[in-house]
């Protein structure tokens, strides 16, 4: 089996990428930040130092008591992390 992407996924592909490097750069942000997310891809978690998407939890379960979702969350959230 040819484990070569075909010219037309590798054209398509770096379409994409010059596409996300002039939307990087429209927003004033450096294109290398496309390499930086492209280099962090290979792990499989990453945390971030930003505080951007920070999101205050007892807001959110207060916002969101009614959803059965959210019921036992902080439980369940514990179980997960530490297990």
């Amino acid at each position: 089996m040819n484990k070569q992407k075909p010219a037309k996924q590798l054209a398509k592909q770096e379409r994409r990428h010059t596409h996300i490097r002039h939307q990087l750069d429209a927003a004033g942000e450096s294109s290398t930040k496309l390499e930086e997310t492209a280099a962090l891809s290979k792990f499989h978690h990453h945390l971030s130092d930003s505080l951007s998407n920070a999101i205050n939890l007892a807001a959110f379960l207060s916002q969101n008591s009614e959803d059965p979702a959210v019921k036992d969350f902080i439980p369940k959230l514990k179980d997960h992390l530490l297990s």
